[in-house]
């Protein structure tokens, strides 16, 4: 059986198939290989324990949220609250009755939004209890361990983990008082 040699025009065709093919997989491609990446960083988050919470922390504070300001900086909205510190639980840089500032990446801005996933938002008038991380040359704080680090209080109640703030706090004293025995205790040897 003799094969028939295919014409010139079934082969202009099948290239001209293969070239709008490449023509969309190309910039798909291209926009997968950029997206992806962000994707896998900003949507999947580890979650922490809470002794991880508190030995990553420089500062854990109950506190107000006075208020909150927002700014656009480099094509995305910043924003900076300020917290009334009601009681420091680690760490000595602040106290009581101080003012700190916190750094976080979200807001609003006239009618623009912003909001991540994985970035603790703060409002006005809430009660919290938060992890915290000092940024080095900078006045302000960050929240240790993004949305993680940042617990809500009502009524006495950490809305989150639906338990008692001085049951939280007790956790928290009993993890940082057996962190500073251990450091002891590996220092006498």
């Amino acid at each position: 059986m003799k094969r028939s040699k295919p014409s010139t025009n079934s082969i202009l065709e099948k290239r001209e198939i293969s070239n709008r093919k490449s023509i969309f997989l190309f910039p798909l491609a291209v926009v997968l290989i950029f997206l992806l990446p962000i994707l896998n960083i900003r949507g999947a988050m580890v979650e922490l324990s809470l002794e991880q919470l508190v030995h990553d922390a420089d500062l854990v504070i109950l506190g107000t949220v006075e208020y909150v300001r927002s700014e656009f900086s480099d094509g995305k909205i910043i924003s900076f609250a300020t917290l009334s510190v009601n009681s420091v639980i680690k760490g000595d840089s602040v106290a009581p009755q101080d003012k700190i500032i916190l750094r976080f990446t979200g807001g609003i801005v006239g009618s623009m939004g912003m909001k991540l996933a994985n970035s603790p938002n703060y409002k006005q008038g809430e009660d919290i209890l938060v992890f915290l991380k000092s940024v080095p040359n900078q006045t302000y704080y960050k929240t240790s361990g993004s949305s993680q680090g940042k617990f809500l209080i009502k009524d006495n109640i950490v809305v989150r983990e639906n338990l008692s703030l001085d049951q939280l706090i007790k956790r928290i004293e009993s993890i940082i008082h057996s962190t500073s025995s251990e450091m002891t205790n590996s220092s006498a040897f």
